[in-house]
């Protein structure tokens, strides 16, 4: 089975993660950010981001991401904690 590890966690995700823990006990948790908020960008005027760049982002990269939260979801169901 694929491990997953999560390599230079931001601060925030330690801090999620160390919360979590307390509260309801040892929790995994995968983040995948920079996502599509919107099907057509051209309805809207936003200057924030780039919008080729989250598409982009969306067809090469997101459907990796989404592979590994699914053996992370199987190792959850299968090791659970």
């Amino acid at each position: 089975m694929k491990k997953i590890v999560i390599v230079n966690a931001s601060p925030r995700a330690q801090w999620n993660t160390a919360t979590l823990d307390a509260f309801i006990g040892k929790t995994k948790f995968f983040i995948s950010g920079n996502t599509l908020q919107v099907k057509n960008y051209d309805r809207f005027d936003w200057t924030l981001f780039d919008v080729n760049e989250k598409i982009r982002r969306h067809e090469e990269d997101f459907p990796k991401e989404e592979e590994k939260a699914f053996i992370l979801g199987k190792d959850i169901v299968s090791n659970p904690l």
